[in-house]
């Protein structure tokens, strides 16, 4: 039966959000799954899967690249990952070993960096997986859910609760993160950012801004510790010799940072980190 999901902050005055017309083909991981590359298809790996409800398929690598067989998975940290996959063999029943990998997509890379263990629950995104129909106000937002089912003695779930919507709205992590020394002895560091919001153009200089203003949270770190945090306007910092003096005693041969994009729904992005030799 057609299920419709409906919400409230209380517990009455519920109003339906979206209507499910077929069940989600969900799964779950057969081995842990570790970290993986990003930005291209991995030929070396695979991910074995058994699928609770529902089959794959293969998919030629550019079906793929254009939004063929995606899936998420539940990482460790909770946040989940969505990958892409070409191949997909089924191995027994139920059973099925997966390749042609693309990891970290829509922004989940620190997702993938988390790991996600035996038995962790996935689902394939395909037509079957409705968006919520949150409002831009409600992200983060505890409601109280209840599914009905449709039809002669149709059935009701819920309430649960469920709070979701702001990773759609937190801030991607920057990329290219790069240091070089200057002359003077300074660190000059650098990344680019990202964005949501019709960031596939190659047309233009520069993808438009997600956010009201653009600004970041650098941290210059060593090892565990936070040794120095600047917010800044713009995709760069010199990290002075003085500074360097001040925070190490003497100029770095290496520097570690971390650099988020500031958000005004969410406050901090997610996190992009490097250690760069100089």
């Amino acid at each position: 039966r057609r299920i419709a999901l409906s919400a409230s902050a209380e517990h009455e005055n519920y109003q339906r959000r979206a209507v499910i017309s077929s069940p989600a083909r969900i799964g779950r991981l057969r081995v842990p799954l570790g970290l993986g590359t990003t930005a291209s298809i991995d030929w070396q790996n695979a991910i074995r899967v058994r699928m609770i409800y529902g089959g794959l398929a293969s998919v030629s690598s550019l079906a793929m690249l254009n939004g063929a067989n995606r899936i998420a998975i539940q990482s460790q940290s909770g946040a989940w990952e969505i990958l892409g996959f070409c191949r997909a063999e089924e191995t027994s029943a139920d059973m099925w070993t997966l390749t042609g990998l693309l990891r970290g997509l829509g922004g989940t890379e620190d997702a993938m960096a988390a790991g996600a263990l035996l038995d962790a629950p996935l689902v394939v995104l395909d037509a079957s997986v409705k968006p919520l129909g949150l409002e831009p106000d409600e992200a983060g937002l505890a409601l109280n859910w209840i599914a009905e089912s449709f039809g002669q003695g149709g059935g009701r779930a819920g309430p649960l609760v469920f709070a979701g919507g702001e990773r759609a709205v937190t801030p991607l992590a920057p990329v290219h993160l790069a240091a070089r020394r200057t002359a003077d002895g300074d660190i000059a560091l650098s990344w680019i950012r990202r964005g949501r919001i019709d960031s596939d153009g190659w047309g233009g200089d520069d993808i438009p801004l997600d956010e009201d203003v653009e600004a970041y949270r650098l941290q210059i770190v060593d090892g565990d510790s936070v040794v120095r945090t600047a917010h800044l306007t713009s995709p760069g910092f010199l990290y002075s010799a003085a500074l360097q003096v001040a925070d190490f005693g003497g100029p770095l041969s290496a520097v570690a940072f971390k650099v988020r994009q500031k958000g005004s729904r969410v406050a901090l992005g997610i996190a992009a980190a490097a250690t760069i030799s100089l």
